[in-house]
């Protein structure tokens, strides 16, 4: 398909199969770990993502000032109440198993409230009103889908840039080509940052593939959710037809589409 080139999905570890031979006095290995079960576990388990999502999000990017966010845009400043609160829940839910649920419902609110926070960028921006131009475009404009054809065919890893952003009381898809930052994309803070690889074979452009990846912006693999929705909103993708890539650190180096 032209400008598509799908790669197999990356599970660490079993790529290769090696056997050593370590002697009789080789260590047994190990049982694997059991993983706890139930609706406690379960809102622990989700629990943790969210806060491993804004310890991602939020740390140090280098020695300069500038490199710095804010404090006051920081992810973890911008849910601080909610993430005191499941903290809290789960304390009480360890010690009185009839505290559970109300510990569920307050990650809930944890995860709703993360998804709806703002990424601020790292990177430079000028802060002017965002307008489409050949470098970046919003899906659904007229002529953007020219535009995703020419950006793809001129990247060397056949894909593109995206944010998801609010724009008034709207969530929308900006694109941009890989020349852009996605800071300047996006025009100011962002849901969800990444890259794009879509299948050009039919009348329009269809995304085939999403990762989370954007060194401005560093966001984590749960904002995935929020770009499958957009995008699928935006009637750019089917949900059976988007393979979606978690990208641990949310950067360029541990980057499945850019492997």
């Amino acid at each position: 398909m032209p400008g598509l080139r799908r790669r197999p999905a990356v599970v660490a570890g079993t790529s290769k199969d090696v056997t050593v031979d370590a002697g009789a006095d080789a260590a047994p290995e190990a049982a694997a770990p059991v993983e706890e079960t139930g609706p406690l576990a379960e809102a622990r388990r989700r629990h943790q993502r969210v806060v491993d999502g804004v310890a991602l999000e939020d740390a140090p990017r280098g020695s300069a000032p500038e490199d710095q966010k804010r404090p006051e845009d920081l992810v973890g400043a911008q849910i601080r109440a909610q993430l005191d609160a499941a903290a809290a829940c789960r304390v009480a839910a360890e010690a009185d198993p009839a505290q559970v649920s109300a510990y569920a419902a307050a990650v809930e609110r944890l995860e709703a409230a993360y998804l709806a926070s703002s990424l601020v960028s790292t990177d430079a921006w000028d802060g002017a009103a965002w307008a489409p131009d050949e470098y970046r475009d919003q899906l659904g404009n007229r002529g953007v889908d020219d535009k995703i054809r020419a950006w793809q065919a001129a990247s060397e890893l056949s894909c593109i840039k995206f944010a998801v952003v609010r724009a008034g009381d709207a969530t929308v898809v900006r694109v941009g080509s890989m020349d852009a930052a996605h800071v300047e994309i996006a025009g100011g803070p962002a849901l969800a940052a990444g890259l794009l690889r879509f299948d050009l074979d039919g009348p329009r452009p269809v995304a085939a593939e999403l990762e989370n990846v954007s060194g401005g912006f560093r966001p984590g693999p749960l904002r995935n959710a929020t770009a499958r929705a957009a995008i699928i909103a935006a009637g750019y993708a089917s949900a059976a037809g988007l393979d979606v890539y978690a990208n641990a650190t949310g950067t360029y180096g541990s980057s499945h589409m850019e492997q």
